[in-house]
Order: structure tokens, then C-alpha cells, then sequence
């Protein structure tokens, strides 16, 4: 039986290569993980802003309709309070919508916000 030997030399080019092999496995498992932060990302942007935006939009009527509630204990004429008493239940009716469109409901494990930006299944 031939015995075998390697030298130094091409020991150390046999662990160079296989180091080698490794960090470029390393690199193409980290750029597929950077491929899935892109998804995810992706997808919070698509789920999470909207009931974000929405809770904004929310929080602009409740705004609204406390002023028009501050015009109506503040004026003194019959005129001005009949405009603001309108106005506010014209504010709390579109906030009540909005607030019921955005009530979350939970389906299939996953929370699904109802209205025209719910998430896909």
C-alpha cells in the first residue's frame, strides 16, 4: 500500500479552499436572508402603515369635532351654535365610520384590519 503524504503546501491549500467554500456559503446565506428583511419589510409596510395612517386620520376628526364642541360652549349666537352642533355630529359620524372600518378582527391566527386596506391572505 503507496503511503500518502502531502506537504505542507498542498495541506494548507486544501484548508485555504475549504475556508474559502465557506465564506462563500456564508455570503450567499446572509443574501438570502437580506432577501427576506426586504419581505418582510415589505409586508409591515403594507399591513402596519395603513392602520397607522388610518389611526392618524382618526385622531384628526377627534381634533375636529373637540373644536367645533369648544365653538359651541364658547359663542354666544344661536347661529354659531346651531353650525357647530352640526358640525360636530357630522365630525362624530365620520369618525364613528372610520373607527368601525378600522376595528381589528382576529382570523385564522393573524390580525386582519377590516375597511379597503386589509391584509392579504
Amino acid at each position: 500500500m503507496p503511503k500518502l503524504s502531502l506537504n505542507i503546501r498542498s495541506a494548507l491549500g486544501c484548508l485555504f479552499g475549504a475556508m474559502l467554500l465557506i465564506s462563500v456559503l456564508q455570503g450567499a446565506i446572509a443574501y438570502w436572508k437580506i432577501g427576506n428583511i426586504a419581505i418582510v419589510t415589505n409586508n409591515i409596510l403594507d399591513n402596519t402603515i395603513p392602520s397607522v395612517s388610518e389611526a392618524h386620520g382618526i385622531n384628526a376628526l377627534i381634533i375636529r369635532t373637540r373644536l367645533w364642541q369648544f365653538r359651541y360652549m364658547t359663542d354666544e349666537s344661536d347661529t354659531a351654535k346651531n353650525e357647530s352642533k352640526a358640525k360636530t355630529v357630522e365630525f362624530a359620524a365620520e369618525r364613528d365610520k372610520k373607527v368601525s372600518a378600522y376595528s381589528p378582527s382576529y382570523s385564522r391566527g393573524r390580525w386582519i384590519w377590516g375597511g379597503e386596506r386589509s391584509i392579504k391572505h
